[in-house]
């Protein structure tokens, strides 16, 4: 799969009848998110592992998505190491997010949480790890996150 590079050819995929997407570009050489930024979700409950150890960086091509329904975007960017700021997820719908673990775990170049500091964790079961290894988040937590004990989290 690292030979996967480009996804402009995926543009025009109907996933609107798609349920989950788990691991769908994992250990890709992808980059650029710009061929999926149109996809409809509205029926995906599961993108976990979705983005794991590719190469992206910028989140902006997901801006739009809809994770209304989605229960599980653990290990979504997990590894993605180039990815260095959330403000183009930040109007996701997560409120039916049930586990959020690992999602930006080795995500070194992140400097900033409080983009999502307006996420709705109220469905939360499992955020272990979400922020894990990178303890230079611990004193950047969002009001939002800091219900969570913070060992869990990093």
């Amino acid at each position: 799969c690292q030979k996967l590079k480009d996804i402009s050819p995926l543009t025009n995929w109907d996933v609107s009848n798609c349920m989950k997407m788990v691991g769908m570009f994992k250990n890709s050489g992808i980059r650029n998110l710009s061929g999926i930024s149109k996809w409809t979700l509205e029926h995906i409950n599961d993108l976990s592992f979705m983005f794991f150890n590719t190469l992206i960086y910028n989140l902006e091509p997901l801006e739009r998505w809809d994770l209304e329904y989605c229960s599980d975007i653990s290990f979504m960017f997990a590894n993605c190491c180039q990815i260095y700021s959330l403000k183009n997820i930040k109007y996701w719908k997560v409120h039916n997010v049930k586990f959020f673990n690992n999602m930006f775990e080795n995500c070194f170049k992140l400097s900033f949480l409080s983009p999502i500091s307006k996420w709705d964790f109220s469905n939360c079961v499992n955020a272990s790890k979400m922020f894990g290894g990178d303890t230079a988040l611990r004193h950047k937590m969002p009001n939002n996150l800091k219900s969570f004990k913070i060992e869990y989290l990093i």
